[in-house]
C-alpha cells in the first residue's frame, strides 16, 4: 500500500473551525480518512506534533498557537507564494495552501521554521489587494468566464454580465465579488472567483490600458485614476507662487515607514 498524501492546510482548517481539542478518531472522521489509512494518519499527526503545529493533552490534539505575521501575498506563476512584511521577513506558502486569496492581498499567517526558512500556515484575509481584473471574456458551458491577463491569476473566474453581452473574446474589466467556497476546481482545488462585468476595454489606447493594468494590479483607488496634478503658478513678480498642499492626499511610491 502506497503512502497517502495528506493536506496539512486542510487539517489546520478543520481544527481551527472546530475550535476545540479533538481525539485522533474525531479528526480522522472529519478529514474522511478510510479505515485502511488510519495508522499512517496517526503517524502523520505525531509528526505534526513534533513540528510544533499540534500539541497533545492526554488523548486529545489541539492546535498550537504560533507566531503571526502580516504581509502582502506575492504569488508565483509556478503555484507557490510568499508573504512579505515590511521588516524584511518572508514566509513560504505551498501551492494549494492559500485558497480564496489573490496575489496582492494583505493576509495574516501563522509561521513555523521549515528546512529552508519560514513557512506560512493558515493564511487569513485582512484586506483584498485588487478590486478589478482585466482579461478576455469567454463563453463556456457554465456561462461567461474571464481569461485573466495576469498569469498569477490562473483560476476559474466567472463573470456576471448584464443585458448587453460583449462579443466573445472582448477585452474587459471586471469587478471582484468573492470566491465561491462551496466549489473546488483545478489542480490545487481553488474555489471559483465570482466577478461582475464593469466595462469593455476593446478600442482603448494602448498607453491608457497599460496605466489601467498597473493601477488595478496595485489596488490603487479609482479616485486617483484621473486625479489632477497641481502645478505651482508663476507669480507676477516672476517668482513662484507657492501653494500649501500639505493637507492634500497624494500617491507615492515610498513605503509606509518612509
Amino acid at each position: 500500500m502506497s503512502q497517502p498524501h495528506y493536506d496539512r492546510q486542510r487539517l489546520l482548517e478543520i481544527m481551527r473551525h472546530e475550535g476545540r481539542k479533538m481525539l485522533a478518531a474525531d479528526i480522522m472522521d472529519r478529514y474522511g480518512v478510510p479505515e485502511g489509512f488510519r495508522r499512517p494518519f496517526r503517524q502523520w499527526l505525531k509528526e505534526l506534533q513534533g513540528m510544533g503545529l499540534l500539541s497533545k493533552s492526554g488523548q486529545h490534539y489541539l492546535l498550537r498557537s504560533r507566531p503571526q505575521m502580516r504581509g502582502k501575498l506575492q504569488v508565483s506563476t509556478r503555484g507557490f507564494a510568499f508573504v512579505d512584511d515590511n521588516a524584511g521577513k518572508s514566509a513560504f506558502l505551498a501551492p494549494g495552501s492559500f485558497k480564496g486569496l489573490l496575489d496582492g492581498d494583505l493576509v495574516d499567517v501563522a509561521i513555523v521554521r521549515g528546512k529552508k526558512g519560514f513557512e506560512g500556515l493558515d493564511p487569513q484575509l485582512v484586506e483584498r489587494g485588487r478590486k478589478k481584473l482585466i482579461g478576455r471574456l469567454r463563453e463556456s458551458h457554465r456561462g461567461y468566464i474571464l481569461e485573466p491577463e495576469d498569469r498569477r491569476l490562473e483560476m476559474l473566474v466567472t463573470v456576471e454580465v448584464g443585458d448587453e453581452v460583449p462579443a466573445d473574446g472582448s477585452l474587459v474589466r471586471v469587478e471582484i465579488l468573492d470566491f465561491d467556497l462551496n466549489e473546488s476546481v483545478g489542480r490545487y482545488g481553488n474555489p471559483p472567483l465570482r466577478t461582475r462585468l464593469h466595462e469593455v476595454l476593446s478600442g482603448w489606447p494602448r498607453q491608457q490600458l497599460e496605466i489601467l493594468r498597473i493601477l488595478d494590479e496595485q489596488g490603487v483607488d479609482e479616485r486617483w485614476y484621473d486625479a489632477p496634478c497641481p502645478v505651482p503658478a508663476q507669480a507676477e513678480d516672476g517668482g513662484i507662487h507657492r501653494v500649501d498642499l500639505t493637507g492634500l492626499p497624494f500617491v507615492t511610491i515610498d513605503p509606509p515607514d518612509a
